[in-house]
C-alpha cells in the first residue's frame, strides 16, 4: 500500500512534524510505501524523514488563486504518478488540496488543533470539507470526536480518535537538578510569558531552583525582554534541542502554560518520564492526558495560582514523587503499539 502525506512544512520542530517521523519509521517498517507532499520549504530538517520513498516540495510564488490551482494540479499528478492509495492531509487547514486534488484516492483528513480553536471563515470551511468530503476523519481527542459529532451528526461515523505516543520513558528514581522546564515553540498560543511571570512571584524564595523553556519562535525577543526588564533569575530559553529527553531526565516538574492544545505532545513526553505537571487547564488533550493524581491544573491566566502550584511542589518532594509515579503510569495509555494499531486498521476499513 502506497500512503501519501500532504504537510504545510516539515522544517520545522513542533508536534506534528515530530509525530509524522515517528509515524513513518513505524508504517515503512509494516511495509507500508511513505510519500510526501510539502506546500512549504522553510528551514533544515529537524526530525528524521529519510524513510520517505520521495518528498515533493509545491512552493511557488505568485498570485494566490494560481498558486493554489497549481498545487492541485501537481498533487493530483503526483499521486497518479506515484500510484498512491492513501492520501493523508495534515492539519484541516489543507482540507481543500485533499478534497480537490485527491482523485481516485482514499483521503483520510486529520485535525490537529482543537475544535473551537481557531474560529476564521477558512478554517471553519476546512472543518466543513474534513467532515462533508473526507473517507475519514482523525482527530486527536474524545472531546474533539464529540465536537464534529454533535456538529454533523450525518457524519459522526467518520471520525476516529487516533492520539500520538512517545517512544521514551523513564521511570525516575531520584529527584532532578531542581529544575521547572517546559517545551514548545515560542508562540503566543504557549503562553510562555505567563509562566516567567508566574516564576517571578517566587524568585525570592527558591534561589537554587531554575525554569527551562525549550522552543524556537518569534516569541523569543520579548520573553527576554521580560526577564530583563522584571529582572528575574534563573530563566533560561536554549532554543530547539534534539536531546529533550535529557532535559526531562534531569527535570523536576513539567509546566504546561497553553491557552489551547489539540493533544499536547509535550506533555504526554514529560509523563513518560515521570514529572508532575503545573500548567492551565484547557480542553482536548491537557483535560485527557492530565488529572488529580498526575497534575495541579488552575484557569487559565491564573498567574497568581499557577506560582503558587509550583510552590506546592518545589516544596514538598513527596508530593512530587507520587505525582510524578502517577504521569509514568497513565502515560501507557498512548503507547506506540496501541496507536499504530489504530491506524493500520483505518488502513484496513478503507
Amino acid at each position: 500500500m502506497r500512503i501519501c502525506f500532504l504537510c504545510q512544512n516539515i522544517g520545522v520542530c513542533g508536534g506534528i512534524e515530530k509525530i509524522l517521523s515517528l509515524n513513518l519509521k513505524e508504517f515503512t517498517k509494516l511495509g507500508y510505501e511513505c510519500y510526501a507532499l510539502v506546500i512549504e520549504k522553510k528551514g533544515e530538517l529537524f526530525f528524521d524523514f529519510s524513510d520517505f520513498k520521495k518528498i515533493e516540495y509545491l512552493y511557488k510564488p505568485g498570485n494566490k488563486l494560481a498558486v493554489m490551482h497549481n498545487r492541485v494540479v501537481k498533487i493530483r499528478e503526483f499521486l497518479k504518478k506515484n500510484k498512491i492509495d492513501i492520501l493523508i492531509t495534515s492539519g484541516g487547514h489543507l482540507n481543500y488540496y485533499g478534497w480537490r486534488g485527491k482523485g481516485d484516492c482514499k483521503w483520510i483528513a486529520c485535525e490537529h488543533g482543537m475544535f473551537y480553536c481557531d474560529t476564521s471563515l477558512y478554517i471553519r470551511l476546512s472543518k466543513y470539507l474534513g467532515i462533508k468530503k473526507a473517507d475519514k476523519l482523525v482527530v486527536l481527542t474524545k472531546f474533539d470526536k464529540k465536537c464534529f459529532a454533535h456538529k454533523w451528526k450525518k457524519q459522526a461515523n467518520k471520525v476516529h480518535v487516533i492520539g500520538n505516543y512517545t517512544e521514551t520513558y523513564y521511570k525516575k528514581t531520584e529527584s532532578g537538578n531542581k529544575t521547572v522546564i517546559a517545551v514548545g515553540r515560542l508562540v503566543d498560543i504557549k503562553q510562555f510569558d505567563l509562566l516567567i511571570k508566574a516564576w517571578s512571584l517566587l524568585q525570592k524564595d527558591i534561589h537554587d531552583w531554575k525554569l527551562i523553556i525549550l522552543g524556537e519562535g518569534p516569541e523569543r525577543e520579548n520573553l527576554e525582554s521580560l526577564i530583563q526588564n522584571k529582572k528575574i533569575k534563573n530563566v533560561l530559553l536554549p532554543g530547539s534541542k534534539s536531546n529533550v529527553t535529557d532535559y526531562y531526565k534531569e527535570a523536576d516538574i513539567f509546566a504546561m502554560t497553553s491557552s489551547a492544545e489539540g493533544f499536547g505532545m509535550v506533555l504526554l513526553e514529560a509523563m513518560a518520564h515521570s514529572l508532575p505537571v503545573v500548567g492551565f487547564f484547557s480542553h482536548g488533550g491537557v483535560e485527557e492526558l492530565a488529572n488529580t493524581n498526575n497534575s495541579i491544573l488552575v484557569e487559565q491566566g491564573d498567574v497568581q495560582g499557577l506560582a503558587d502550584s509550583l510552590r506546592l511542589l518545589i516544596d514538598h518532594p513527596e508530593l512530587r514523587d507520587k505525582m510524578g509515579k502517577a504521569s509514568y503510569k497513565s502515560s501507557f495509555n498512548y503507547t506506540q503499539d496501541k496507536i499504530i494499531n489504530k491506524w493500520v486498521t483505518l488502513f484496513n476499513e478503507l
